[in-house]
């Protein structure tokens, strides 16, 4: 593993997704979702059983092969297939060892670690996508939950309008049109209070996959929507995390495996012993004495020519293309940040602008309109309209909190180093 590797390898495992939580301290529903998915979720459990697994074989894999020993009759005389009649019959045990050239043990040793260490940032990889999920639902949950609420509270009003839309036009001081427009708002609201329960179930469901635990994930789950805070995100000067170490990681696995398939020109030692055991037979010159054989050999790689040059010329092709994916992959990651920054700051200011101005401007208008209705000076269309002005602009302020958090641990999974400034 280069130099890169390391650093990058090190401030992966030392970014654990526990410290994802620290940013939202202030929700404690929000943190123990996270505490249950991280300890349950079966992804992640898979993601750590095939890490243990690359752990063993990272043991072995640069072990010799197995010895052969082997057990063979000789010699006998077709006829009689006996052991007595000639000194050169006998029984044979044999013990052999395959030595790969130096090099091959080696290389195949440091592959294996090197793809452990691919699944050990698998696994980070797997804890912070899955805080990234569940943080991204439980704020959908909270944000249609809201939604749900607002749309609640404007229907009861527009109810209200509608008993005084009646009162009128039994007076003959409004009209028919005014009655009838202001139940269809009222019946366009319930739908979408029906849209927006539906939309919080589905976001709860999620959830509940998430963390392994559906029985318990309901609509008592309290929703927290939590205030931007008054700091912009700068993006970070360099980037750390499992996505760009894995894919460093495997340039150095491609490195490798050139290295091995370079080592396949040089051929594998074979050493071996025989024992002989023999009978005494008449005319022996060492009177049945047993018989020690020792052998060395050699595999030729004689089509080195063909298979081995293509060997090699197949690992430095994968090898350039692991270098490319990396290159690819890591300007797609500061290209994403970028993006996410940028958006962060951008909802910021417009959430600033919901909350010093819009906000307070639709309210007063829609203090304004009603007072003026009651007196006669502002038509039923405007005074409506006003009342549904706030209910607008305050779902419009409810969606950019819940975008603005959901892109915050979008940042956090893919930019853990990322710091907030004041300005």
């Amino acid at each position: 593993m280069d130099k890169k590797t390391i650093i990058i390898f090190v401030a992966c495992l030392a970014s654990t997704p526990a410290g994802w939580a620290d940013n939202f301290s202030e929700n404690n529903t929000l943190d123990s979702l996270i505490e249950v998915a991280l300890e349950r979720n079966p992804a992640i459990h898979a993601a750590e059983y095939k890490r243990s697994a690359s752990e063993y074989q990272a043991e072995f894999a640069g072990w010799l092969p197995d010895p052969k020993l082997s057990a063979a009759v000789i010699n006998l005389p077709r006829t009689s297939l006996s052991f007595d009649e000639t000194p050169m019959s006998g029984v044979v045990f044999g013990l052999s060892q395959s030595v790969p050239w130096p090099g091959k043990l080696s290389a195949k040793a440091d592959i294996a670690s090197l793809d452990s260490d691919i699944r050990a940032m698998d696994l980070a990889a797997r804890k912070n996508s899955t805080v990234r999920l569940v943080t991204h639902y439980y704020y959908d949950y909270s944000h249609w939950t809201l939604v749900g609420t607002v749309l609640t509270k404007s229907m009861q009003l527009v109810e209200n309008i509608i008993k005084v839309a009646h009162i009128r036009y039994s007076n003959g001081d409004g009209s028919l049109q005014n009655v009838l427009r202001s139940e269809t708002s009222s019946a366009r609201i319930e739908n979408r209070v029906l849209m927006a329960r539906q939309k919080a179930m589905s976001a709860l469901v999620q959830l509940g996959q998430l963390t392994d635990n559906p029985e318990t994930i309901d609509d008592t789950l309290a929703p927290v929507l939590p205030p931007i805070p008054q700091k912009y995100v700068e993006m970070p000067s360099e980037l750390s995390n499992p996505i760009l170490a894995k894919v460093s990681i495997g340039s150095a696995v491609a490195k490798r495996k050139v290295d091995l398939a370079k080592s396949g020109y040089w051929p594998n030692l074979t050493v071996g012993v025989d024992y002989r055991i023999r009978k005494n037979i008449p005319m022996d010159a060492v009177s049945g004495e047993d018989f020690l054989s020792f052998k060395i050999g050699l595999n030729l790689p004689a089509w080195f020519f063909a298979r081995q040059k293509n060997q090699t010329s197949a690992a430095r092709q994968s090898y350039l293309a692991a270098q490319a994916d990396e290159h690819a992959i890591i300007n797609s990651v500061e290209r994403q940040v970028a993006d996410i920054v940028l958006a962060l700051q951008s909802l910021r200011e417009r959430a600033e602008q919901y909350e010093l101005a819009i906000l307070p401007q639709a309210q007063a208008a829609s203090e304004a309109a009603q007072v003026a209705y009651e007196v006669g000076q502002v038509d039923f269309n405007g005074f409506l309209a006003a009342q549904l002005d706030v209910m607008n602009v305050e779902l419009e302020r409810l969606e950019l909190l819940k975008q603005y958090h959901q892109q915050t641990a979008a940042l956090s999974e893919l930019a853990p180093d990322a710091q907030e400034v004041t300005r």
